[in-house]
């Protein structure tokens, strides 16, 4: 990446968050989802990367009697993904704190456009399989059906959205499939997709 790009001396006023400079003007067509995908891999480059971990009110696996949030769904091909990004999540946690603290209402766009299309994906699969997705009991059994393809559906349409994002052309496609892994399971985690086993029926 562009040196030209990053300002990685910068820090925010009064804040122990350091401010990685990425301007959507140096960055043209740049699409929400590749901008977070840029810092992710500056993140993973930088000697100084924070291990931010945050205090979840569930369990994501089940233990001590408490059903975690990954067997409420019935979620099975991605736990190792799960657990191999909770040795990692420092590298997300500390991007988002930077962009929502540099741009609150872009964050906020960026996770509603995950959640949205989640939710497309859940309504189709209701659809089809003849469930009710207004109706929570329906749609969770929909969803404890379906959960490894529903992952399998958001991986491919995030990575379809990055496909022709010129900034990302010098990034491995391993490496996007990587930080496109590792953005659903914070997003799974932080209950934007699938759902919460405290709130759900």
């Amino acid at each position: 990446m562009s040196d030209s790009l990053y300002d990685k001396s910068l820090k925010f006023e009064n804040s122990s968050v350091e401010k990685i400079n990425i301007s959507y003007d140096k960055l043209p067509n740049i699409t929400q989802l590749g901008f977070v995908i840029l810092h992710i891999m500056d993140s993973m480059n930088s000697e100084s990367q924070v291990d931010r971990k945050v205090k979840l009110p569930y369990t994501i696996f089940s233990e001590n009697g408490n059903t975690g949030k990954v067997e409420f769904n019935n979620l099975i091909k991605y736990q190792r993904i799960i657990k191999k990004y909770m040795d990692n999540e420092g590298y997300i946690n500390d991007v988002y704190e930077k962009i929502k603290f540099d741009n609150l209402a872009r964050h906020k766009r960026y996770i509603d456009f995950i959640e949205d299309k989640y939710e497309d994906i859940v309504s189709e699969l209701c659809i089809k399989n003849q469930y009710n997705p207004n109706i929570l009991t329906e749609k969770l059994k929909l969803i404890r059906k379906e959960a490894d393809n529903i992952f399998d559906k958001l991986i491919d349409k995030l990575l379809k959205t990055i496909k022709r994002d010129i900034n990302l052309q010098d990034i491995f496609k391993e490496d996007k499939e990587w930080s496109v892994k590792l953005i659903l399971v914070k997003a799974f985690i932080d209950c934007n997709i699938l759902e919460n086993p405290n709130v759900s029926g």
